[in-house]
């Protein structure tokens, strides 16, 4: 008897203390805000400054690095040591990377100069830089200026936009000088524990590579609109395929038709949208004529990041912004502010639901007027030759650049160009003096073609043996086009970017407003609106950010294996671990009795 009571009072004693830890365990893991982060993940410490120019060395096997360029369709990783800024990374991955830049320069025999994505804890885990695994590396493709991308995300900063990190980067392979590229943050785990503090919700990006006509029925065009078509998940298979995170679900899914489902009614939209972060960002995307984008019939290059049924966009891929996207300078300079799409604006619910209500209209054009004062200032053209100071050396010894350096000095020209007039056509339309939801009629000088669009400049001379001035891919202006893909012909892309159109009647400066003046009628608007509109651009507008993001552009799933305990909450896996746990040590100890038990009588 003794001995069963000492045997009971010695499980009891264990048992206990395992059932609490479960249950402390189960606890935490529904208490806290958790979410299931790599194992690689480190303290996020960057700071990367876009006034830096980065040092990033490349060292492989010659044939190794050769035969990566070969087959950079295939966007496989291959074991690299890199030097970035003087800390050396070994055995790192290393990859071309991109989507139409990457087609079209593999099929371009006269460049190598593909944009490249660093994953430095591929084969070693935890190795990163500055909390940051991967790396990525652009290109600056169909831009001469090199400032596109760079000073379109300046913009976005400058309007509190959340922004990834992005810096000039100078880059050898074994020593010897390859290009200036263009280093953007990738937008991950580092990025968001960075910025937001937190890990959690959805995030989608919506991937149309060449465009579908948006009646064709056959097509997906309704659906990348985020036009409504009802409550069936499976009717918006190519939103939900695009979900980032291999842990979105069928309850996530129904608050993105939750969420195109409100736009389409255009009721109640603060639950499901933040309208301000919206409003921000497409003031940007607005002034920047940004049409290789949703705005454009491409629709793409964008992220929808969802948090408790709340969504916001994301800005991501600018090569082609400044107007340099399939329509002429006078189209761009004149660019509506009040139809921001080359489409219907009924077929583009994202900016149709909120810029048809009064209030948030109002809010969008006091942020464009917050623009046009940093233009009209001399901040963005201070910016631009500031930059243009630090980086001309490196373009005019850039071996592999798709430019001459005359094509970059030119193109520096007419970026101002477009940012000076580009404001005067926004004042003129919020002044009402210029139509505001169709093309205008001010004149502009703005050398559009100067910028750089869909080609690669000198390396399209000699092409299949046509002339680069007859070359066009998107819309250079001549008739035929290098292919799209090994095997198949380009896709017809309308174009009317070649033709020179005839100088629109000229209007009176005197007529233009200024953007203080504009500013200020956008307040008076916004007073009467009773809009509270946050001077500070605090953070809070902010939402925090999801977790478990791979390849931020191409949506590849390579580093998500599934693991045993893919679809379960972190609630049950706790109850299990510990349930398990409790399990376990009352078996052992149940069993050390007995035998304990049969000594003693023995």
């Amino acid at each position: 008897m003794y001995i069963q009571k000492k045997r009971w009072l010695i499980i009891g004693l264990i048992f206990i203390p395992a059932v609490l830890l479960s249950l402390y365990i189960w606890y935490i893991s529904f208490t806290e805000d958790y979410t299931v982060v790599s194992s690689q993940s480190a303290a996020v410490t960057a700071s990367i400054s876009s006034d830096e120019i980065m040092d990033v060395q490349i060292e492989m096997d010659p044939d190794d690095f050769q035969n990566m360029l070969d087959t950079a369709m295939e966007e496989q990783y291959t074991s690299a040591t890199v030097v970035i800024n003087g800390e050396r990374f070994e055995n790192v991955g290393i990859r071309p990377k991109g989507n139409s830049t990457l087609t079209q320069i593999v099929n371009n025999p006269n460049t190598d100069r593909f944009s490249f994505k660093i994953k430095l804890d591929e084969y070693i885990d935890g190795q990163n830089y500055q909390g940051m695994t991967k790396i990525v590396l652009n290109n600056n493709m169909s831009d001469t200026t090199y400032l596109k991308e760079f000073m379109s995300y300046e913009l976005m900063e400058y309007m509190d936009v959340p922004t990834p990190m992005h810096a000039f980067s100078n880059i050898s392979v074994n020593g010897e000088t390859w290009g200036l590229y263009l280093f953007v943050e990738p937008i991950e785990e580092s990025f968001i524990e960075r910025v937001y503090q937190t890990v959690e919700g959805n995030l989608y990006k919506p991937e149309s590579k060449y465009g579908v006509p948006f009646d064709d029925p056959e097509g997906d065009a309704k659906v990348l609109s985020l036009v409504y078509q009802g409550e069936d998940v499976s009717l918006y298979e190519e939103i939900t395929s695009s979900a980032v995170f291999k842990q979105t679900n069928t309850e996530d899914y129904n608050k993105l038709i939750n969420f195109i489902r409100t736009m389409d009614t255009g009721e109640n939209l603060e639950s499901v949208m933040n309208v301000e972060e919206f409003a921000r960002y497409f003031a940007v995307n607005t002034f920047l004529v940004n049409l290789d984008h949703y705005s454009g019939h491409m629709l793409h290059n964008y992220y929808l990041y969802e948090n408790q049924g709340v969504f916001e966009i994301l800005p991501w891929d600018y090569n082609l912004s400044f107007g340099t996207f399939e329509i002429s300078a006078a189209e761009a300079i004149n660019f509506p502010i009040d139809k921001p799409t080359t489409e219907n604006l009924q077929e583009r619910p994202l900016i149709n639901s909120w810029l048809q209500n009064e209030t948030y209209r109002t809010m969008y054009h006091t942020y464009l007027a917050d623009i046009a004062s940093y233009v009209e200032s001399g901040q963005f053209e201070k910016r631009v030759l500031q930059m243009n100071e630090r980086i001309a050396e490196y373009v005019k010894n850039d071996p592999t650049a798709f430019y001459t350096y005359e094509e970059y000095e030119t193109g520096i020209e007419q970026l101002l160009i477009f940012a000076k007039d580009r404001t005067q056509s926004i004042l003129a339309q919020l002044e009402g003096s210029q139509p505001s939801d169709q093309t205008g009629t001010l004149e502009t000088t703005l050398d559009i073609l100067a910028l750089g669009d869909n080609g690669m400049g000198k390396f399209y001379e000699n092409l299949n043996g046509l002339d680069s001035e007859n070359v066009e891919f998107g819309n250079r202006g001549g008739e035929e086009k290098p292919p799209a893909f090994p095997g198949e012909a380009a896709p017809s892309i309308p174009s009317n970017k070649g033709e020179r159109p005839a100088a629109p009647p000229t209007v009176n400066e005197a007529e233009v407003p200024s953007a203080d003046r504009v500013s200020e009628q956008a307040t008076d608007k916004a007073d009467t609106s009773e809009i509270q509109i946050d001077e500070n651009k605090a953070e809070d507008s902010i939402m925090p950010w999801p977790d478990e993001f791979e390849e931020s552009e191409d949506l590849l799933w390579d580093d998500f294996s599934p693991g045993p305990f893919d679809g379960y909450s972190m609630e049950m896996l706790g109850s299990l671990i510990g349930g398990a746990v409790a399990i376990g040590l009352v078996v052992l100890v149940t069993i050390v009795l007995k035998r304990y038990q049969r000594k003693k009588y023995e």
